[in-house]
Formats: structure tokens, C-alpha cells, sequence
């Protein structure tokens, strides 16, 4: 009887640390928003430069980086989520609704990465053109990206598969 008892708890534990595991990584991770074309990525970036300076200027010398590195040891940066520990309330809120608006699959210190269903747009502010990004640069253009200059120091990187109409 009791040998009967631990086959039938065995699985049922089993399905328990499944569906804890599923829940750890749904809170951890945020669902990707797929854009429908990168044309629609750059369109709306363009409208809205100011939106996208405001992150930069409100993040990109920001602690959260380094906090959550530290503690997750985790350099991939896809979910703000993961740095609500390490802002203020109306910081988060801002990485809320920007979010929301825009759905950014990576975020960066002065980046933003976009799925689309063709490829992604990588969105880069750097005024001075360092180094790291002109590396960046230099192995988008390899990979056949389109790498577009805007005069307020913002670089998009658009990897698409096929040409968008």
C-alpha cells in the first residue's frame, strides 16, 4: 500500500516543481512582441525621438545595470521587469510604459533591441561613436544590416531577411 502511495506522489510532486518552474519563468520573462515589418520598427522610433532620448537620459548611467548583473549574473538585458528592485517607483513606471508603447525585446544602457518577423531593428544613441559601437556597426554591416545615421546621435541596425515594401 504504501509502495502504491509514493508512485502516485511522485508524479504529482513532479508536476508541481514543473508547473513552479513554469511560474518562476513567466515572472522573470516578459512575452515578445513581434512586429509586423522593421520599417513599422524605424517609422516609430522616428516619430518619437523624444521618447527614446528620455530613456536614454533617464538609464543609461543608471545602477540597475550593474545591480542586476550582479546579483543574476545574467548580461542579457530582455526584461524590465527583472529592475524593479533597483528603481524608484516613478522610474519603473516610466520602464512600464515604455514598454507598453514600444514593446523593446532588449534593453540596454543606451539600446534598444526589436523582434520583427523578418529580423530585428537594433536602436543605438551614441554621439561619440565609440568603439564597442563601431564594432557593432562594422559586424551589423557584415551580416548584409542596413545601418542608418541620425543626426541626435541615435544609429538604427535593421537585420532584415527580406527586402520590406
Amino acid at each position: 500500500m504504501k509502495r502504491k502511495f509514493i508512485f502516485v506522489l511522485i508524479p504529482i510532486f513532479l508536476v508541481l516543481v514543473a508547473f513552479l518552474i513554469i511560474w518562476i519563468n513567466d515572472s522573470q520573462y516578459q512575452e515578445l512582441y513581434i512586429y509586423e515589418t522593421t520599417d513599422s520598427v524605424v517609422e516609430l522610433f522616428e516619430s518619437n525621438f523624444n521618447d527614446f532620448d528620455e530613456y536614454v537620459e533617464l538609464f543609461s548611467d543608471h545602477s540597475m545595470w550593474d545591480k542586476y548583473y550582479e546579483e543574476t549574473k545574467d548580461p542579457d538585458f530582455v526584461n524590465y521587469k527583472g529592475f524593479k528592485k533597483y528603481t524608484t517607483a516613478d522610474e519603473f513606471d516610466f520602464l512600464e510604459e515604455f514598454s507598453d508603447k514600444y514593446h523593446p525585446t532588449f534593453w540596454g544602457r543606451k539600446s534598444l533591441g526589436f523582434y520583427v518577423k523578418s529580423g530585428s531593428v537594433q536602436l543605438i544613441k551614441d554621439e561619440l561613436l565609440t568603439e564597442h559601437t563601431q564594432f557593432e556597426i562594422n559586424r551589423a554591416k557584415e551580416a548584409g544590416a542596413t545601418v542608418e545615421f541620425y543626426e541626435n546621435g541615435w544609429i538604427s541596425i535593421v537585420y532584415s531577411s527580406h527586402k520590406e515594401g
